[in-house]
């Protein structure tokens, strides 16, 4: 994996870019016409993306940082992957011995493990 500007990244501040047809300009202040509002995302360091709006900024920010110390995000993933195939044969091994009970089969526990489940499978 590439090396990237290590962490914490945050939202750096505004710039506009002002367009004539032929080529942009990042300015510090607000042109009078033909200019977009941006944001400037990295670290008080190092800008690394200019970002069209404060919420694909916010993003970016989050997403970065929720990686950081992470070598290899798709890593991630298949630990995630993995712990999801876990959880599903352990619940349905308790299910199986909880199955002679219904109060057992409701347990806060039991249905909290097929809510997380779930919304993991989602994220798929």
């Amino acid at each position: 994996m590439n090396a990237h500007t290590p962490g914490p990244w945050s939202v750096e501040g505004v710039v506009w870019i002002a367009h004539d047809g032929e080529h942009s300009e990042l300015m510090d202040d607000c042109p009078e016409t033909g200019a977009d509002y941006c944001v400037n995302v990295g670290t008080p360091d190092e800008y690394v993306a200019i970002c069209y709006g404060d919420d694909n900024a916010a993003r970016i920010v989050a997403c970065v940082n929720a990686c950081e110390g992470i070598d290899d995000p798709a890593d991630l993933r298949a630990q995630r992957d993995e712990l999801l195939a876990a959880c599903e044969a352990l619940l349905q091994q308790c299910e199986y011995i909880a199955s002679e009970s219904p109060e057992a089969m409701a347990h806060p526990d039991l249905v909290a493990a097929r809510a997380a489940i779930a919304r993991a499978e989602r994220g798929q």
